[in-house]
């Protein structure tokens, strides 16, 4: 359990660090951030899960072996088999648990997580547009806009030049549209 908590929280400090940015660069409320955080938190428990239990495994058959706890235990007949069946079975319980975390909490958290973060950097695209200026914001994409309709923020004479495929550049025009 502790090596399990202290890998999460170091993984957790690199997440930290990348929802301070949207915080202060984006100007997120202190509840998308923890839920942001939160949602996170699974695709780090996959990790670490497995990295504890080994730390733990080692930890005790270090111990045994340090302390010849394991030469005493067959000198008054109990075989190794049966020492390791709680590792076995603490070893299992943790995969079982990882599986649930990894087949079933996972997507679900990755697909909330990417449809929030995409809302706060589009809700914070949209308010830094501004007619006539070529806007960086989103990530990959340069976006231009001639004018804006106040009344229903519709724009005319959009502009999109798309870098986000790596090898493909995209331009794509439009004589008007919304984010």
């Amino acid at each position: 359990v502790l090596a399990t908590g202290v890998t999460t929280f170091l993984l957790l400090v690199r997440a930290l660090f990348s929802l301070a940015d949207l915080f202060i660069t984006h100007g997120v409320g202190p509840a998308n951030a923890m839920r942001l955080l939160l949602l996170s938190l699974p695709n780090i428990l996959a990790l670490t899960l497995p990295i504890g239990t080994l730390f733990a495994v080692l930890m005790t058959a270090a111990r045994w072996s340090a302390d010849s706890e394991i030469v005493a235990a067959q000198a008054c007949g109990i075989r190794p088999t049966l020492l390791a069946r709680p590792l076995l079975g603490v070893a299992f319980v943790v995969f079982a648990l990882n599986a649930y975390v990894t087949w079933t909490v996972m997507p679900r958290a990755n697909g909330e997580f990417s449809l929030l973060r995409r809302k706060i950097i589009f809700s914070a695209a949209s308010a830094a547009i501004q007619p006539r200026e070529f806007v960086e914001d989103l990530p990959g994409k340069l976006i231009y806009v001639d004018r804006m309709d106040p009344g229903d923020g519709r724009w005319h004479g959009v502009g999109v030049f798309d870098a986000t495929l790596g090898t493909e550049e995209q331009l794509i025009t439009a004589t008007g549209g919304r984010l």
